[in-house]
């Protein structure tokens, strides 16, 4: 009876909209998170690359991604342990250019880099999107890397601040920098302990085979 009085086209229609409504909010249609990462490093040998095993991981470097197009967008992102950092974060239904900027008052600068870009699919996109790094002496955009053109979806890396010199105070724990399986390097106190506990681990052992 109730069909009848207003119809079925009518609750098909209603029907309709509320799942396309549903299906529109649902993670399925969200917009795809945009991301930037990269390293910043201490380059020990000077060669203005990012080398494993070779160059020193920076931790707690602070590094701030800004909007070009919004004065009040300001993420900022501290180091791990390998020296890695990440921004997630979303563009908008329209790409917008963003900016990294590196901080450390007390470093000698080095050579930072611009990574690249993939879409969605892995698929790489327009080179011209991937922004420019300031390394000219006197440039006053040095430590930054701007320029970056990011739509929902894109994964910018490789975006690495390299140090020629950085105080070690401010680092917690240095370790090689192998790309995700970094390997520990002692402090030098924390290496006199290892030596000096090896040593009285023999002396115990000695004492022991003697009593024996």
């Amino acid at each position: 009876m109730f069909l009848k009085r207003i119809g079925w086209r009518p609750m098909v229609a209603c029907l309709a909209v509320w799942s396309f409504l549903a299906l529109w909010s649902s993670p399925v249609w969200a917009e795809k998170m945009a991301s930037i990462s990269g390293y910043v490093y201490l380059d020990y040998n000077g060669n203005n690359s990012l080398d494993p095993l070779v160059d020193y991981a920076i931790t707690f470097a602070k590094v701030t991604l800004k909007r070009d197009s919004d004065p009040d967008f300001l993420l900022e992102a501290l180091t791990d342990p390998t020296g890695f950092y990440k921004f997630e974060f979303n563009v908008g239904a329209v790409g917008d250019t963003f900016s990294l900027v590196q901080t450390c008052y007390t470093c000698l600068d080095g050579w930072d880099t611009a990574g690249t870009i993939v879409d969605e699919f892995g698929v790489a996109v327009n080179s011209a999107y991937y922004g420019t790094a300031h390394n000219a002496p006197g440039d006053p955009l040095k430590n930054q890397i701007t320029g970056i053109f990011m739509q929902a979806g894109f994964q910018g890396s490789g975006y690495n601040f390299g140090e020629k010199s950085y105080p070690l105070e401010l680092i917690s724990k240095r370790m090689f920098m192998d790309m995700g399986t970094p390997e520990p390097v002692p402090e030098p106190a924390t290496l006199a302990l290892i030596v000096f506990g090896g040593m009285m681990g023999a002396i115990a052992w000695r004492k022991r085979c003697r009593q024996s």
